[in-house]
């Protein structure tokens, strides 16, 4: 099974980044390393002057580097096995500092060994299903060193000398309080999130910066907000199913084609007909990412067998919305249930500027469904499926010469207070895959909306209760949207 049960999904698949940071054909297995540091937002005032600003907080949602399938019991190629050796990451891990894990807000400290032992197998050869591989962990590294790049100032050795385009200081142990790294419960997201913090403050002569690198898990599995998570939301479950049903019920033919082609030419077979394109795909990415045999036939129709996937993605995310009476409704509510705790955590910690770096380590369906909410439906950073190391960076930054402009005084109680207060002043840029995001709440040519905006936008896709939002009334509404739809 391809990750049947929705709790903790993350089906992992490369696509393509944004269009200007690598051509389509290129497929590129990662989105680390593709795009060049990107210069600050400019900002004037009503009169065309240009306006000093700073950037007072950073947070990235990024998704795992490369792994090994989920499951293959359906690749009957015989051309491929999967060994625990696929997995193994010792090496590189002895140059990093102790792992150690938390459950958020426990002080109790877990080992990566505590939490995901040495795995179970379950591939064909023996291999553990969905582990990072030594190739993830270093693209997870090279992500750090491009996030170094955009936001750690080198020449800054104290706090109040980081240059306003800059978030951290030069060293670690000025930057410690600063970076709050948090991971889904995943041992391929974990790993990650370690190695972004490898390549954040990489070795200096042979020395490591970080000795200890200490991550945040949710605590209880209803607690998960990262990813879309159904364990506790018997509402989601439903509009899940629907969606998964519905996408796979009204396939258009380009993605039927490329059921064809996979099955006939590669040998592959999916039994459940709702997972076959997403399956085909994970499949098809993960051997790449290794440098293991593909059917020709697969790699012939490598790109529109992403095209095709990431359509179907879209469509489960949004219950099927088009195939329901009533279609807007129904986007709004699924997505909202799928990733609304998400934005609660994004926009309740911008409304307190920390000067910090927030990592969170979460999965290609924690940055998907975000990206869905900013961007236009035919937005073209939505055509494909994320890159491995896939991130999207939320940062804020702000044009009040009075307000808090030195991070290490953002925390100081003169900037606490009614957030509404706080709002002025402050904007807000969205970069995907090193590329700034035209959001929708932007005028055409802006890379930046007001803070006000920003909240105006994704408010509408925030959850303030999930327990009650998620109650099963659902099947009395499913009857109702469900009255519409094609087959």
């Amino acid at each position: 099974m391809l990750r049947r049960s929705v709790r903790f999904m993350g089906v992992a698949l490369p696509g393509v980044a944004a269009a200007s940071c690598a051509p389509e054909s290129a497929l590129p297995l990662s989105a680390a390393g593709l795009c060049k540091p990107l210069p600050p937002p400019e900002f004037f005032d009503e009169a065309g002057r240009k306006l000093p600003a700073r950037l007072i907080q950073v947070q990235t949602v990024f998704r795992h580097g490369a792994r090994l399938p989920v499951e293959d019991s359906g690749c009957r190629d015989g051309l491929c096995t999967w060994t625990p050796a696929d997995s193994d990451k010792r090496h590189q891990l002895s140059r990093f500092g102790q792992i150690r894990l938390y459950a958020h807000g426990d002080g109790d400290a877990l080992s990566p060994v505590e939490v995901f032992g040495g795995g179970s197998g379950g591939l064909v050869g023996g291999g553990s299903g969905g582990r990072l591989t030594p190739l993830g962990l270093q693209q997870a590294v090279e992500l750090g060193n491009e996030l170094r790049a955009r936001y750690v100032d080198a020449s800054a050795q104290t706090c109040a000398s980081i240059s306003p385009a800059r978030l951290l200081p030069a060293t670690w142990e000025r930057a410690r309080r600063l970076v709050v790294p948090r991971s889904t419960r995943v041992e391929r997201t974990v790993y990650t999130a370690a190695g972004v913090l490898h390549g954040l403050y990489p070795a200096v002569d042979g020395h490591r910066q970080i000795p200890e690198i200490e991550i945040s898990l949710s605590g209880e599995p209803s607690d998960e907000f990262l990813v879309l998570n159904d364990a506790a939301c018997p509402r989601l479950q439903v509009l899940f199913r629907q969606g998964l049903r519905l996408s796979a019920a009204n396939l258009d033919e380009q993605q039927r084609r490329c059921i064809e082609t996979v099955e006939q030419g590669g040998g592959w077979l999916v039994d459940d007909p709702q997972w076959k394109l997403i399956s085909y795909r994970d499949w098809y990415s993960t051997r790449r990412a290794a440098g293991k045999p593909i059917p020709p036939a697969v790699e012939a129709i490598a790109f529109e067998l992403d095209v095709a996937s990431a359509k179907q993605m879209h469509k489960i995310f949004e219950a099927s919305a088009e195939h329901t009476s009533a279609p807007e409704t129904t986007r709004r509510e699924s997505l909202r249930l799928i990733i609304g705790r998400l934005w609660t955590h994004v926009l309740d910690t911008m409304a307190r500027p920390d000067g910090a770096l927030h990592l969170l380590s979460g999965h290609d369906w924690s940055v998907s469904p975000l990206l869905m909410c900013i961007v236009t439906h035919d937005d073209a950073l939505l055509q494909h499926w994320p890159p491995f190391c896939s991130n999207l960076a939320f940062e804020l930054w702000s044009t009040r010469e009075a307000d808090c402009r030195e991070p290490r005084r953002l925390s100081h109680p003169a900037c606490a207070g009614d957030a509404s207060a706080h709002e002025d002043g402050r904007h807000v840029r969205v970069v995907y895959n090193g590329q700034p995001v035209q959001l929708l709440c932007s005028a055409p040519g802006r890379q930046t909306c007001t803070l006000a905006e920003f909240k105006r936008l994704v408010a509408p896709h925030a959850v303030s209760d999930f327990t009650r939002e998620g109650r099963e009334d659902a099947a009395e509404r499913l009857a109702v949207q469900d009255s519409g739809f094609t087959k």
